[in-house]
C-alpha cells in the first residue's frame, strides 16, 4: 500500500497496489489507483483537498486498477490530461479525459483520428492546448509517430503533422515554446 500525508492536517489516503498504481506525474496535485479499502475499482484523489472519489462519479467511466494510463505534466493551473490503456473495451465518453482545479471541473475531449492509439500528450503551460503522439509499427518493423495539435478548451485539431518514421521509440521530441504559444517538433 501507499499512502499520502497532508503534514498541516494530518489527513492521509491510503491506494492499494496493483501494477501500475498508484499513478502521478510531479507537480500534479491528482493521484490514480485503487484505494485500499475498495482494490477493485479505479479512484482519484485530490491531493490538495485529500478528497477521493472512485473515478466513475469523475470521470463517467470505470477502468480497473491495472489499467495503463498516459498522464500529462500538470499545466500552469494543475490541470491534467489522462489517458487510459491497456484495457480491451471500455465504454468512456471520450479518449482523454481532462481534471482541471477540482472534481467538477473534470471533462472528456475525443481525439480525431489517427489518434486512436496515443503513446505521449502534454498540455500547454497555459492550459489551452494539447499535444498527442500517436505510434504504429509499420511493415519493416520501424515505427512511425504522428503529431496533433488540439485545441482543448474547443475540442478542435488545430494541426496533425506529417508522419515519421523512426528506428525505435524517440524520446520526447516536441517542446513548448515562447511560453506555450508555439510547438517546436522533431521533423524526422
Amino acid at each position: 500500500n501507499t499512502a499520502y500525508v497532508n503534514i498541516i492536517t494530518g489527513e492521509s489516503i491510503t491506494f492499494g497496489s496493483s501494477m501500475n498504481a498508484p499513478y502521478s506525474v510531479p507537480g500534479s496535485p491528482w493521484v490514480f489507483g485503487p484505494l485500499a479499502e475498495e482494490p477493485t475499482a479505479m479512484a482519484v484523489a485530490d491531493l490538495r483537498t485529500m478528497d477521493t472519489r472512485p473515478l466513475a462519479e469523475v470521470g463517467g467511466a470505470n477502468f480497473p486498477p491495472n489499467a495503463g494510463m498516459i498522464m500529462s505534466e500538470p499545466a500552469e493551473d494543475g490541470t491534467v490530461a489522462v489517458m487510459f490503456a491497456g484495457v480491451p473495451s471500455y465504454s468512456a465518453p471520450g479518449k482523454l479525459l481532462l481534471l482541471g482545479d477540482s472534481f467538477a471541473d473534470a471533462r472528456w475531449i475525443t481525439l480525431p483520428e489517427p489518434f486512436t492509439s496515443v503513446s505521449e500528450v502534454s498540455l500547454s503551460p497555459n492550459g489551452t492546448y494539447a499535444v498527442v503522439t500517436s505510434s504504429a509499427d509499420n511493415a519493416q518493423g520501424a515505427l512511425s509517430h504522428r503529431y496533433g495539435l488540439i485545441d482543448i478548451t474547443n475540442d478542435s485539431v488545430i494541426a496533425v503533422f506529417p508522419e515519421i518514421t523512426t528506428i525505435g521509440e524517440p524520446s520526447t521530441a516536441w517542446s513548448w515554446i515562447r511560453g506555450g504559444q508555439a510547438l517546436a517538433y522533431l521533423d524526422g
